[in-house]
């Protein structure tokens, strides 16, 4: 649901393609752990904040540090 949600609505999608972000690889890497999550019935909502946090935060600031420095060059 979060990724389907951040693929309709989120706007810089096309920008940070061209400034090398890959939110392919992004989801590659954290489907797996969504879907692991998924399975459990006993997730508690610190779980689930961290794998979020882990997606959305942590890539960000990363991808925000990676446009940082392309930018840097040009």
């Amino acid at each position: 649901v979060l990724w389907k949600a951040l693929d309709q609505n989120y706007g810089v999608w096309d920008y940070e393609r061209s400034q090398v972000v890959d939110w392919d690889a992004v989801y590659d890497e954290f489907l797996p752990k969504y879907e692991a999550l998924d399975k459990r019935d006993d997730v508690t909502d610190d779980e689930l904040r961290k794998l979020l946090d882990e997606t959305v935060i942590d890539k960000m600031a990363e991808f925000e540090k990676q446009i940082s420095k392309k930018q840097d060059r040009l």
